[in-house]
């Protein structure tokens, strides 16, 4: 049986974040999208032939966290009609906002076994810079995702410019002691370009900082029992993501 692992791009987005150079367009056209996707992925697996397996399927984005149940079920029915999923790590990218029971029941249901949560930052006035969400909002979805999910990994974002260490500390402190299977860490970087707004936000991003930063995050988590086993991400022993 021969063996794939799938990416799905998702590029939704309900607002740009300032940092983000990513391209996005608002959900309302999901509809058209999903057709476009499940044809191309139909297409795809029946040129590769079969059987097929697929150890990894990865949905990132964008926010794939934005997609109706009725999205989901299209999408994981173009690919279980030609490939296996027995046995996959099934991620799925998600924002702390969107978390309610019914996307978490709409994933599992599916079969996404992990999620990977944007937290950024436990600060208050950091995640305002960032334009994410309230550390309310990110501990609200972290204690539902726990109920529900074994594999959770968190991203936090380095070089937020005028951060203390202390601050830094704090946010990883907290999310280590939800003992999560996974971080990924991310150093501000611009890139693409996509107007004066991106670059604003960046003027005040020193690389410098970053760097240090990611020193720092390296050396707790690590004294975490976490494995630095990528560039950017970390794992507790065997969980490292596929």
């Amino acid at each position: 049986m021969r063996t794939l692992s799938l990416y799905f791009h998702i590029p939704f987005c309900h607002r740009r974040c300032p940092y983000c150079s990513f391209y996005h367009v608002h959900p309302r056209g999901e509809a058209v999208f999903v057709d476009a996707l499940v044809a191309e992925t139909s297409q795809v697996l029946e040129w590769l032939g079969g059987p097929l397996r697929a150890v990894s399927v990865y949905f990132g984005g964008g926010t794939p966290s934005v997609l109706t149940a009725a999205s989901w079920g299209r999408i994981f029915d173009a690919v279980t009609s030609r490939a296996d999923l027995a046995g996959a790590e099934i991620t799925c990218e998600v924002n702390p906002e969107d978390v309610t029971i019914d996307l978490l029941e709409t994933l599992a249901s599916r079969g996404v076994n992990r999620l990977s949560l944007g937290i950024q930052s436990m600060d208050a006035a950091e995640q305002r810079l960032l334009g994410r969400c309230a550390p309310e909002s990110n501990r609200r979805a972290v204690d539902a995702v726990r109920g529900r999910f074994d594999n959770v990994s968190f991203d936090v974002l380095l070089g937020v410019a005028g951060r203390k260490d202390e601050s830094l500390d704090r946010t990883i402190d907290e999310l280590v002691g939800y003992e999560p299977a996974h971080f990924s860490v991310y150093c501000l970087e611009p890139g693409g370009d996509v107007g004066r707004k991106v670059d604003r936000f960046f003027d005040a991003v020193d690389p410098d900082h970053s760097a240090d930063e990611y020193l720092r995050a390296c050396e707790r988590l690590r004294a975490a029992g976490y494995r630095h086993y990528e560039v950017s991400n970390f794992a507790r022993p065997g969980r490292e993501s596929v």
